[in-house]
């Protein structure tokens, strides 16, 4: 068993290790260049390209900065972005909660004056102040004097709405050039209607980063800030004192200092493709890289070059063209397809459970009736109407299901489980479940081809489980209630009874699941069919050797006669003992199946934990290609483990 216990553990520690190893770090190191603002006219790219935490006095040189699409170089015009229109944009979020109270509001006002008069004047700023909600105190403007009224008003109290405020920056920000939004805060929120995971989307769908200053937090809230800056590509500063957050604001504002418009004619060839533009920058301090993926359209609007002063469209790292608008509403089609199908499908099975009802006895002997009544006969033909559309469905998956020999297996299947359903509704079912998961996840975001191939999986295995599951604890069930029917029966033979009659007589208390199969094989026998080979066919449907051996002595003594009560008797005894001794090993083999259990289940656990708690942690294992190898080569070792594990505690009795 100590074999067992350690059997898992490198399994736990090859995934916890891999998503460490992978995992992006809180925050950027060092300075970094990020591309935004990227669009295409008249056959030229343009760009936004601004450089982040840069020393004071480095810069960005435009003859420094090269540009290459698809790898290959092209030439670039490079365009300060003080000369240009489009500058860019700042939301400044201050927390004005009770705990702010006193120097800290005062420290945080100093430091908004200090950055207002160290950001360029053409930099639009915003204010956000947020309590027990957000409230937007100015929206982004260039007037530094209005910002400085608002700032030197600003008064702490109440609780910490601290996602409501940053959403609401986003929410006011520009549609172009470098927007940032700026959230000072001293602790975690407390009464936000948002979610994080709500802001972190919203700050990645309008391509705003969002730098974090942690004024004298608790580590709980650096975490907080440190995930939203992370995943937006924004910086997370500590901050213990006013100069603290006073060096914070100075970073910000040399982003916005480092920032320069690029033009770049696309390559005739490239018209129309999608390829990757890297963009290069050297500077005194190393040398900045970003890259983007877009599609290089042909689509232009009239235009003049950034050096007449005209700024590039701005797209959103993403441009808008016949290919991309056509999956758009390829896309829309065929999710409303697949609502369409879903609830024809979702119609077909619920109403192929009426097809099948008994028809009541006016509409059996009415068309032989002397006087029908001609609404009768109305209502017989729309009822007639409505049901055959349930029924084409039902006649096509059993026709599908017949000329792959499935339908056989698989109504056997049902039967064992005792569940009152045919075949080909089984299959209706599971093709209407499907197109429902599939029109789900798409909704949702997913592609089209994936969702279908995952919910094809899930839907083929989890009703395959759970039927499996009934039919298991069936035959348990079952297997428990044998002993007592064989008693029963061996006592009613004692005092005379028939076999038959010790059947009826043991069915009128037997529980479910005895009394379904045994009185089944009662009423095949009250048509003419033999006892034992009624007796046979339930046996065959339950595949119990313990039924199986009752059977056969009530078969051997039909044909040799003797005493059937004392050959139940001895095998009811038998069935007993077979049943203790299952239970005897059953709880020395505990441990082992317990372990199993613990060994197989402590990577999915370390996987849920990561996902809800730490998501920027294991993201890397399903959007790298290491990442996605290491899970396919972890679950097919954990499916082995786990085949050889139960292989090594089961013991058959």
């Amino acid at each position: 068993m100590r074999f067992l216990r350690l059997l898992g553990v490198p399994f736990s520690i090859g995934i916890l290790t891999a998503a460490l190893a992978s995992s992006p770090p809180a925050a950027a190191a060092g300075p970094f260049g990020t591309i935004s603002d990227v669009g295409v006219q008249n056959g030229h790219l343009q760009l936004l390209f601004a450089a982040h935490d840069l020393p004071v006095g480095v810069g960005l040189a435009p003859d420094k900065i090269t540009v290459s699409i698809d790898g290959t170089s092209v030439p670039a015009k490079v365009t300060s972005a003080a000369s240009s229109q489009l500058p860019g944009s700042m939301v400044l979020a201050i927390d004005t909660s009770g705990s702010m109270a006193g120097s800290k509001i005062d420290g945080a006002k100093q430091a908004a004056d200090a950055l207002l008069r160290a950001l360029p004047s053409d930099v639009t700023v915003g204010l956000v102040a947020f309590s027990d909600e957000a409230k937007l105190l100015t929206a982004p403007t260039a007037d530094r004097q209005a910002l400085r009224n608002a700032i030197g008003g600003l008064r702490a109290g109440g609780n910490t709405a601290l996602y409501d405020g940053v959403l609401t920056g986003l929410k006011v920000l520009g549609p172009a050039g470098l927007r940032r939004v700026v959230v000072l805060s001293d602790g975690e929120d407390t009464r936000s209607k948002a979610t994080l995971d709500d802001v972190v989307r919203q700050a990645t769908q309008s391509h705003v980063m969002v730098d974090a200053v942690a004024f004298q937090a608790e580590p709980g809230l650096q975490s907080t800030l440190g995930q939203l800056s992370s995943e937006t590509g924004g910086d997370l500063y500590a901050a213990t004192n006013t100069a603290g957050i006073l060096t914070a604001f100075s970073s910000v504002v040399r982003s916005f200092i480092t920032q320069v418009y690029v033009d770049v004619p696309v390559p005739s060839g490239l018209t129309g493709e999608t390829a990757t533009i890297i963009v290069r920058a050297v500077t005194a301090d190393g040398t900045l890289t970003d890259s983007t993926t877009l599609e290089l359209s042909a689509v232009a609007a009239p235009s003049t070059s950034l050096a007449a002063g005209n700024t590039p469209a701005a797209t959103s790292n993403s441009v808008a063209s016949p290919h991309s608008t056509s999956r758009v509403v390829a896309r829309d089609v065929g999710v409303a397809a697949l609502f369409v199908a879903f609830a024809i499908f979702g119609f077909l099975a619920i109403d192929s459970r009426f097809t099948h009802r008994k028809p009541e006895l006016s509409e059996i002997v009415g068309p032989y009736g002397r006087a029908q009544n001609a609404t009768a006969r109305k209502t017989i033909t729309a009822q007639e109407k409505q049901a055959r559309p349930a029924q084409v469905a039902l006649q096509f998956t059993d026709r599908l299901l017949k000329a792959n020999g499935w339908g056989q297996r698989l109504a056997l299947r049902l039967d064992r489980a005792g569940l009152r359903v045919r075949a080909n509704e089984w299959l209706v079912l599971q093709i209407g479940s499907v197109v429902a998961l599939t029109a789900l996840f798409v909704v949702l975001g997913a592609n089209l081809v994936v969702a279908a191939v995952v919910c094809c999986a899930v839907v083929a295995m989890v009703p395959h489980v759970w039927v499996s599951h009934r039919i298991n604890k069936r035959r348990a069930d079952f297997l428990a209630q044998l002993p007592d029917a064989l008693q029963v029966l061996a006592g009613s033979l004692a005092t005379g009874y028939s076999l038959d009659q010790a059947l009826d007589a043991l069915l009128l208390d037997a529980p479910a699941p005895l009394a379904g199969e045994l009185g089944r094989a009662a009423s095949e026998a009250r048509l003419a069919v033999p006892l034992d080979t009624a007796l046979s066919d339930s046996a065959q449907r339950m595949q119990l050797e313990e039924f199986d051996w009752a059977v056969m002595a009530i078969q051997v003594q039909r044909s040799v006669g003797g005493s059937l009560a004392e050959v139940l008797r001895n095998v009811a005894s038998t069935i007993r003992k077979r049943a203790a001794l299952r239970r005897q090993v059953r709880v020395l083999s505990a441990e082992g199946r317990i372990s199993a259990y613990i060994l197989i289940a402590l990577p999915l656990f370390m996987v849920t934990f990561f996902l809800l708690f730490k998501p920027q942690y294991f993201r890397p294992m399903y959007t790298s290609p290491g990442g996605v190898m290491a899970l396919f080569v972890g679950a097919v070792f954990m499916v082995l483990g786990w085949f050889w594990m139960r292989k090594l505690v089961k013991v058959d009795v």
